[in-house]
C-alpha cells in the first residue's frame, strides 16, 4: 500500500464497525450474555484462549474484546479452508487471520511469519495492540466427538 498506516488504521476500523454491529446485535437483539471468568485482561496485546462449544464462542470474544477497545485488533486462527469462505473468508484474509493447514511442519514457518508481521504491523495501530483469538481444540464440540475424546481418556 502507498500509505501503509492509514492503510492499517483503515482494516481496523472496519472490523471495528462490522464486528461492533455483530457483537451490539447479539447482546442487545440476541439476548447473549457473556459473563468472563478467570485472570483479568490486562491492557495491551492479549493472546485469548477459549474452548470452543458453539459458533458464539467468537463472539463472545469479540463482545470482551469491545469493552476493552480491541475490536479491530482482533487476529484468530483459523483452519485454511475458512480463508475460501466467501466474504468471511475474504475478509480474514484482508484482516491478516492466521490460516492453519493443521499441519505442524506446514503451519509454524507461516504462524512465526505471521506473528512478525502482526506484530509490526501492530506498530501502526492506534492502540499499538493486537489480540490473538485461539481454540487450541480446533473445532466445535459435538456428542460424537465428546464420547470419543471421553473413551481415549
Amino acid at each position: 500500500p502507498l500509505f501503509p498506516g492509514f492503510h492499517e488504521q483503515l482494516k481496523c476500523q472496519m472490523a471495528e464497525i462490522m464486528f461492533a454491529t455483530i457483537t451490539d446485535w447479539s447482546e442487545v437483539v440476541g439476548g447473549l450474555k457473556v459473563i468472563v471468568t478467570g485472570d483479568k485482561i490486562p491492557d495491551g496485546s492479549a493472546v485469548l484462549i477459549s474452548n470452543h462449544v458453539s459458533y458464539s464462542d467468537s463472539i463472545a470474544i469479540h463482545c470482551i474484546a469491545h469493552r476493552h477497545t480491541e475490536l479491530g485488533h482482533v487476529r484468530p486462527f483459523a483452519k485454511s479452508s475458512l480463508a475460501y469462505v466467501p466474504i468471511f473468508g475474504w475478509f480474514g484474509v484482508f484482516l491478516n487471520y492466521i490460516f492453519l493447514s493443521r499441519s505442524w511442519d506446514h503451519d509454524k514457518i507461516r504462524i512465526r511469519q505471521q506473528l512478525n508481521d502482526l506484530t509490526r504491523k501492530a506498530k501502526l495501530y492506534a492502540s499499538g495492540n493486537f489480540w490473538l483469538m485461539l481454540f487450541p481444540e480446533g473445532t466445535r464440540l459435538r456428542p460424537k466427538k465428546l464420547a470419543e475424546a471421553q473413551e481415549f481418556s
